[in-house]
């Protein structure tokens, strides 16, 4: 039996069922007998003792996922193939093997401790003890930690760069963050202050997402010299591109925001469950919504972190707090560059929506929707930028129509013009960029 390996790791909730542990004398033996029977090691994690529950076993050190909790050769299992052979005879084949197996064991303790079993059969527990619980050998916080798994995204231009810069920078090594060929996991524990004192988010996370949220390659060349500049670590410390910076921490808080969202909705999943008259469930019950609660609490923690960081970085910049509330459309078909420009867009002071082509851009208008400007990517699917900006411009639309674009074609850029565009800016769209653009729109 292994700890689910790819999965959340979780810990038990103490607070409302509180698990005492006592030793149980009866089974002090029962491992070791069992280990010298089979010839190795059953297993370096578990012990057995007596709960809340009944006869319980116990973690005696800390697991994590992919563990081997327990191995247990069949040499030393009983099966229903033991049953005495001067019963087999009386025992019809349309007999289960649950009911042979029960068998076996009532010959076995009926032999006392003559049995070569007897620390097994008198090892087991008594009618009423019986339950599935495992419990651990400590009380966990609810709040320790939890797990949450990244991935760049496969259509992102830049994700074989992206990939490459994070294995020669040796990420892997890192204690709180597991990388995989598409993305990584990454450990968060409760943030105990919100104002940016103690320890605040994995500084693994907050490199990843420095490097998630780049749309050009000069963005990534730059965290590499700035990586050598310092000890090698990929952002090691706070970067110099400020729209960067606040970038990637935005996209975490985001991220996170979302995840609370989605913890919020099994929470109250559970509390509208049925009740039902088994006190087995109310336990399970209580223990997944404080289970729920206490993750929750860590990813508030980081997110409170997160919108204080922000902050530290905007202070002082009028613009983001005193901006008149223009409203822009964002078409980009890439859903990380969506978020990348709607928040740095929000930040400014403008009420956004995105889309993800041209299409969708042209349908928005013709839905009666109006915009101040429309942020419009180039190579787009279904319908490419040229055609909806012609589109659109056919239909009466009088908003500014910015172009951002990684495209260095002279003629490609020069058609995108000439389709109605007022200006266009090479990605990525930025803090200088959006200035400018407040100051056509308030002009």
């Amino acid at each position: 039996m292994k700890a689910g390996a790819g999965k959340k790791e979780h810990c038990v909730s103490p607070y409302s069922f509180k698990v005492s542990r006592c030793r149980d004398e009866n089974c002090d033996d029962f491992l070791p007998w069992l280990e010298e029977k089979a010839g190795v090691q059953i297993s370096q994690f578990l012990s057995i003792g007596n709960s809340d529950f009944g006869r319980s076993l116990f973690a005696c050190k800390s697991i994590q996922a992919g563990d081997c909790l327990l191995k247990v050769p069949f040499i030393v299992q009983i099966s229903p193939d033991d049953i005495l052979p001067e019963i087999k005879p009386l025992v019809a084949d349309t007999v289960g093997t649950v009911a042979k197996l029960a068998v076996v064991i009532l010959a076995e303790q009926k032999k006392g401790q003559s049995s070569e079993w007897a620390p097994y059969i008198s090892s087991l527990p008594q009618h009423g003890e019986l339950n599935s619980t495992v419990i651990a050998d400590r009380d966990y916080a609810p709040d320790e930690e939890i797990i949450i798994h990244l991935d760049i995204p496969y259509n992102d231009h830049l994700r074989g760069m992206k990939l490459d810069i994070l294995q020669k920078h040796c990420l892997s090594k890192v204690k709180d963050a597991n990388f995989s060929p598409s993305g990584a996991s990454f450990v968060i524990k409760e943030v105990r202050s919100s104002r940016g004192k103690g320890k605040g988010i994995p500084q693994s996370l907050r490199a990843f997402a420095r490097i998630l949220c780049c749309t050009c390659s000069q963005e990534l060349n730059d965290l590499v010299v700035e990586a050598a500049q310092h000890d090698g670590r990929l952002a090691r410390r706070p970067l110099g591109n400020r729209t960067l910076e606040i970038r990637a921490h935005e996209i975490l808080l985001s991220l996170i925001n979302k995840l609370i969202e989605e913890y919020d909705v099994s929470i109250k999943s559970l509390h509208m469950l049925e009740p039902r008259n088994c006190r087995k469930f109310a336990i399970r019950q209580k223990m997944a919504q404080d289970l729920l609660a206490g993750e929750v609490r860590v990813l508030r923690s980081a997110s409170a972190w997160l919108k204080n960081y922000y902050m530290s970085k905007t202070v002082g910049d009028s613009s983001m707090n005193n901006a008149k509330k223009f409203t822009a459309l964002v078409v980009d078909n890439t859903a990380i560059i969506r978020k990348i420009e709607e928040m740095l867009l929000n930040n400014k002071g403008f009420k956004t929506k995105v889309v993800e082509n041209g299409q969708e851009a042209v349908n928005t208008f013709i839905e009666g929707n109006s915009f101040d400007v429309i942020i419009m990517d180039m190579e787009m699917p279904i319908m490419d930028e040229i055609r909806a900006t012609k589109e659109l411009r056919a239909m009466g639309v009088k908003c500014l129509i910015f172009g951002v674009t990684s495209s260095e074609s002279k003629s490609d850029i020069q058609a995108f013009v000439e389709a109605g565009l007022d200006e266009y800016f090479p990605k990525p769209l930025d803090f200088v960029k959006i200035d400018n653009i407040l100051k056509r729109l308030e002009n």
